[in-house]
């Protein structure tokens, strides 16, 4: 499993799962990389996983709690576009 493809989009030290409020947090790389997962966009709707472990074991528990939560936290077509002008 990777970031890589249309479904992810990076933004500094953080992927999004295209469609949803659904990022994924990292710090370093490699095999010292670790991940967080976040999701939701008001504090009635968040969420915070820390994926523990490190390296691409933890990648792929990031990526799989991300695939996850996806039902819950897919955009609107509204919401799509609110965030796309904030860009």
């Amino acid at each position: 499993m990777n970031f890589r493809g249309k479904e992810w989009n990076r933004f500094g030290n953080h992927y999004t799962l295209a469609g949803t409020s659904i990022r994924v947090y990292f710090w370093n790389s490699g095999k010292n990389a670790n991940f967080m997962v976040e999701a939701g966009t008001t504090n009635n709707d968040h969420i915070s996983v820390t994926i523990h472990g490190k390296g691409p074991e933890a990648r792929d528990a990031a990526i799989t709690t991300a695939y996850n939560l996806r039902e819950k936290y897919t955009l609107t077509p509204q919401e799509i576009k609110r965030r796309q002008a904030w860009s």
